[in-house]
């Protein structure tokens, strides 16, 4: 069986791989149906039976960020770094983002800054970076990375929307009303787009 390949006989012994490959499924289908609760209490049992499987700690950190249980995030994130060492550069850029996500922004920063700092960055971190600029009033640095993020994904509308308020706030109303019709382009049924549609028919 693949997972006694993965891990060993010696690891399963007495256990049913067939049974825990059910189980790992049906915890990564709960995961991507958004079923946090479900996904956690899931890996968790897993974890009894297969403490090897390090990884899965980063799956309950993240089920746990989701459901605004910061405490418990950082704890699994940090847990999976002292489980194993590959995994320390992705725990502790999940612990910048459930810092950001908690308004610890000065926490956030600097990790954040590692992540997105090479090829391939994150979209979410070009953008929360982004959004600790907007915070500091610095909305030259926040543009920045604003469009970083929108280029990393172009169907994704927070960026185009929050470059439609970076140019409100520097008053550039047609700049404004072209970023939020991109957001509402990039994804027309998010929250943003419902909230740039408002704010283009307000303004003059």
């Amino acid at each position: 069986h693949p997972l006694e390949v993965a891990l060993g006989e010696v690891a399963l012994d007495g256990l049913d791989p067939v049974a825990l490959e059910d189980s790992l499924r049906a915890a990564d289908n709960a995961f991507n149906d958004e079923q946090w609760e479900q996904a956690i209490t899931s890996y968790q049992d897993i974890l009894t039976s297969l403490p090897m499987i390090t990884a899965l700690h980063m799956q309950i950190g993240t089920a746990y960020r989701r459901l605004a249980q910061y405490d418990e995030a950082i704890a699994s994130f940090e847990k999976a770094a002292a489980s194993d060492s590959d995994l320390e550069t992705d725990a502790e850029t999940e612990i910048a983002r459930t810092r950001m996500a908690m308004g610890d922004f000065e926490a956030a920063q600097e990790a954040l800054a590692n992540a997105a700092s090479g090829d391939g960055a994150a979209r979410e971190d070009l953008y929360n970076l982004g959004e600790l600029e907007f915070a500091k009033g610095d909305m030259d640095a926040a543009t920045g990375f604003y469009e970083q993020a929108a280029a990393a994904d172009p169907n994704w509308g927070k960026p185009p929307f929050k470059l439609a308020l970076v140019a409100l706030n520097k008053g550039d109303m047609d700049g404004a009303k072209a970023f939020f019709a991109k957001a509402i382009e990039a994804d027309p049924d998010s929250a943003e787009a419902a909230t740039a549609k408002a704010t283009l028919e307000s303004l003059p």
